[in-house]
């Protein structure tokens, strides 16, 4: 396996991986590895899909948004047209 040293990293990157890290269970080390992993996977794929969901999930929490309401669902959408 290789190794890689990451230097002047941000303060605030390090800090985010960290608190990833904890909310994974994993070590810094062992969720930089999955960072950089999933961020390699074909975006089609359904572990891609996941990093993308997972990454717009910790952006919201970033924010300070851990939920938010959906609007309500439309009923007034015409209705489908019957050629019988």
């Amino acid at each position: 396996m290789s190794v890689i040293t990451v230097r002047g990293l941000e303060d605030a990157v390090q800090a985010k991986i960290e608190r990833w890290a904890a909310s994974s269970g994993r070590t810094v080390e062992s969720e930089a590895r999955a960072i950089l992993t999933e961020a390699t996977v074909p975006p089609s794929t359904g572990a891609g899909i996941h990093a993308a969901l997972k990454l717009f999930d910790v952006a919201l929490a970033d924010a300070g948004i851990s939920d938010f309401d959906l609007p309500p669902r439309r009923t007034d959408y015409p209705r489908p047209v019957s050629f019988a």
